[in-house]
Order: structure tokens, then C-alpha cells, then sequence
């Protein structure tokens, strides 16, 4: 299996003569550079218990969605841990449109929109919304930068969570909403709600400005 050969690899990556695709806050996110459909994410600090590590609880949660939900199409595929030179990496699946391009976050698209069609965008994010609610999928990081656009075969676009802490990085004081179905589906709400506000807020300056 896939996640049981890449925690006994032996081989480390080397990583530190590549440029990080992407970085945000304590982790960075690189192309394998031995297999561009993955990518490595790289906790920068590593100087907390592994437990209590960005990455470790990102396996966690991404293992308990597993068992909870199978495998879903709006969460990116998870392939375990590897060691690489700047320590221990997690891989995962490099999101890319059908073109190959690697596909943009909801960020990325609303500070570079032209190519796409925004009302498109408005709708996939409005029915990823109403699935992780209705199936209560405990992802409580949906800020923009962690959404992605994919662009299918067939033109339609998929909206793909690349940030998978979910329950295990639950900053509440006493975590009710991670054991609760009823408030874990609220916070959901919320975060949803913030996430499509932000980008119906983007919708309408740009259309003010046409």
C-alpha cells in the first residue's frame, strides 16, 4: 500500500535547493521532486512533541475522515509521512487542473480571476459548503488560501480542502464542537459562511468596478 511504503522509505528527499510552491504560517509546501502528482508540506520549526506538530495533527484528522466518511473528493488525498533534509514531511497529492497546471486556491483566484468563470466558482464553494454541513466533515480552516479550484475534464470546476486539521487543531477552550455533532455542524456553518461571504464580497467589488 501506498501510506505503508512511504512510512518504511528509507531514502531522503533533499529539498532545500527547491523553492516552496507555496508557504503560509509555520509550514511550507513543496513539489516531490521526484514525482510531480505530490507534494511535500514541511512543519518549519519543528521544535514542538511531534503530537502537537501542524502536520501530525493533519494525518490524524485526515485517518479519522477516512474511517468516518471514506475517501471524498473534496479532500485531498493523503499518502503518509517521508524523510526529507529539512525533516520529516508529509505527502500528499498534487491537486492540478486537467491542463496539468496546478490548480489555485480561492485566494489566488480572487486576486487573479480572468480565465475563470467566477459564478462557476460561487456555486462549486456553495455545494462544497452544503456537503461538509450536511455530512458534518470537521474541517474548521476554510480560509481561502485553503480551498482550491480544480478544473475538470469536462470544464466544471471541483472546490478541494488542502488543510485537513480539522478536530485535532480545535482551538477551543473545552473542544464541545469536535465531539457534538450539533455545534461541530454550527461552527461548520460558520466557517462556511465566512468562506462564501469573503468571496461574495470579492464578486461584488469586482463587478462594481466592470
Amino acid at each position: 500500500m501506498a501510506i505503508i511504503a512511504l512510512l518504511k522509505n528509507e531514502t531522503m528527499i533533499i529539498l532545500k535547493n527547491i523553492e516552496p510552491i507555496a508557504a503560509n504560517g509555520p509550514r511550507a509546501c513543496y513539489l516531490h521532486p521526484e514525482d510531480e502528482d505530490k507534494v511535500i508540506k514541511i512543519v518549519r520549526l519543528q521544535t514542538t512533541s511531534r503530537k502537537k506538530q501542524t502536520n501530525w495533527q493533519e494525518w490524524q484528522h485526515y485517518q479519522y475522515l477516512l474511517k468516518q466518511h471514506g475517501k471524498l473528493d473534496l479532500i485531498n488525498e493523503c499518502y503518509g509521512f517521508i524523510k526529507t533534509d529539512l525533516g520529516e514531511g508529509l505527502v500528499w497529492k498534487c491537486v492540478r487542473d486537467d491542463s496539468g497546471e496546478i490548480s489555485n486556491t480561492v485566494t489566488n483566484i480572487m486576486k487573479s480571476p480572468d480565465g475563470y468563470d467566477l459564478e462557476k466558482v460561487a456555486k462549486v464553494l456553495d455545494h462544497f459548503c452544503r456537503v461538509l454541513i450536511e455530512k458534518n466533515i470537521q474541517l474548521f480552516d476554510l480560509n481561502p488560501s485553503n480551498v482550491m479550484i480544480r478544473i475538470c475534464p469536462d470544464g466544471s470546476y471541483q472546490a478541494v480542502s488542502a488543510d485537513i486539521k480539522g478536530r485535532y487543531a480545535n482551538y477551543e477552550f473545552i473542544p464541545i464542537s469536535t465531539y457534538i455533532p450539533f455545534f461541530s455542524r454550527r461552527k461548520l456553518t460558520r466557517r462556511c459562511r465566512g468562506l462564501t461571504d469573503r468571496y461574495g464580497n470579492f464578486q461584488r467589488k469586482r463587478e462594481a468596478l466592470l
